[in-house]
């Protein structure tokens, strides 16, 4: 994660000396799409962990187990 904003820095901040201008609205719509990819991993996490919930409820295995004194 730090090395993608470090890149992002060295390429927002390096590319007006190297390529000249840069483009009108580049870096708000780069955030953006971030952004909106982060939400999207949130998303698949979320789903993720409820597919798991669901797998460990089908093995329909007892919650507890009570040993029995013999």
């Amino acid at each position: 994660m730090l090395l993608s904003f470090l890149f992002l820095y060295r390429f927002y901040y390096c590319s007006p000396f190297n390529f000249g201008d840069a483009v009108q609205g580049w870096a708000s719509t780069i955030s953006i799409i971030l952004f909106i990819g982060g939400l999207q991993l949130l998303a698949l996490g979320i789903i993720g962990n409820y597919i798991a919930k669901i797998f460990l409820e089908t093995k329909k295995r007892p919650i507890y187990i009570v040993k029995e004194k013999g």
